[in-house]
């Protein structure tokens, strides 16, 4: 028993030396750590969620406006970048580096046209005046940017105070094309209350884009004065361009406008076309429409000679039904009938010879 006691006695002394794990200078280490700059808030998170309250506390906030994040965007410009308005306002305020430029030669002008915050790009325009006429990487100005965005306020801010500018900027191709691929009713009539002044040739190829790319728009275009028969330099116009896409409900919108269906410079009518390419629904358009299956094209091939040539037997089965001359020759002295013996064309062959062709 007395044994026990001794053992008892020195395991507790020994306990008592132990060192003590200093709880205060833990918290002491805690505390350092977290006053450190490298656990600050991170701006770019802040910026990201719009967390502008957070932003107004950070110490020195304007000496850390300068780092940049791994896209080469500063915390403003990755604020305007992200939408977050209200982070952004707070930032502009200690700005320095109005002279930014980041990827794709973006600068914070194209980025507040580009994001819609007016506020932003008043002060940036305002510090720095030059940055009006930037483009970025692939060309695009502040006005490309607020159309492919739908802007309107911007726009509206650009016609009020900066209307000498914005008057030749909207004539550029570029920004024609970006407004007949982007644009709205609304943004078209703002910038356009009427015609532009423009090249027929301009005005051909801008229809044709709108037609291929937003053919919605081609209404709002053609209210404020748009022709339909505009040629571009090879003599199409959008109805030829809309023939070769094969689009038959644009075209039955179209072509109940009436408007006067031209040959292009070969000569080619949009039947001639739609023969062409294989457009077997919108040759039945064109027919019920009142186009002349007789026309003839540089070569003096009428649609009929096409078909034959083409091998499009539904095609040549319309055409012949039409009532049309099936027996009209070409530049070379050749009928369908001929072609088809030609190219051994078994289905057109007895196709005519069923309609009563002559064989010469």
């Amino acid at each position: 028993m007395r044994l026990f006691f001794i053992l008892l006695l020195i395991f507790s002394i020994s306990d008592a030396k132990a060192p003590k794990k200093n709880k205060k200078h833990s918290e002491k280490k805690i505390s350092k750590s977290k006053s450190s700059g490298a656990n600050l808030p991170n701006l770019f998170q802040l910026c990201e969620s719009d967390n502008y309250k957070a932003l107004l506390k950070i110490p020195n906030l304007k000496s850390r406006l300068n780092t940049a994040n791994r896209e080469g965007y500063t915390p403003l410009a990755y604020c305007i970048e992200r939408g977050s308005q209200k982070s952004a306002e707070v930032l502009i305020k200690h700005e320095t580096n109005f002279n930014w430029k980041g990827p794709n030669r973006y600068n914070l002008a194209l980025l507040s046209s580009r994001n819609g915050m007016l506020s932003i790009l008043k002060t940036v325009l305002k510090k720095k005046p030059n940055l009006l006429k930037s483009k970025d990487r692939f060309n695009n100005s502040l006005l490309d940017h607020a159309i492919s965005r739908k802007r309107v306020l911007i726009i509206e801010y650009f016609l009020q105070s900066y209307p000498s500018w914005i008057a030749s900027e909207k004539l550029k191709n570029l920004t024609l094309f970006n407004l007949a691929e982007s644009g709205s009713p609304e943004i078209i009539k703002l910038l356009f209350p009427e015609k532009p002044k423009i090249s027929e040739n301009k005005e051909s190829q801008f229809l044709q884009k709108c037609a291929e790319s937003k053919p919605e728009l081609l209404d709002t275009f053609l209210e404020i004065g748009f022709r339909l028969e505009a040629k571009d330099e090879e003599g199409d116009t959008v109805l030829h361009k809309i023939v070769e896409n094969g689009d038959s409900d644009l075209l039955i919108s179209l072509i109940e406008k009436k408007p006067n269906l031209k040959k292009n410079n070969n000569d080619e009518s949009l039947l001639h076309l739609a023969v062409k390419y294989n457009r077997e629904e919108i040759v039945e358009i064109l027919l019920k429409n009142g186009l002349k299956p007789e026309e003839v094209d540089k070569e003096g091939n009428t649609s009929l000679h096409l078909s034959v040539e083409n091998d499009s037997p539904g095609i040549i089965y319309k055409l012949i039904k039409s009532g049309m001359d099936i027996n009209a020759k070409n530049g070379r002295g050749d009928t369908p009938l001929s072609i088809a013996r030609q190219s051994e064309n078994e289905t057109a062959i007895y196709l005519l010879l069923l309609a009563g062709a002559k064989e010469e």
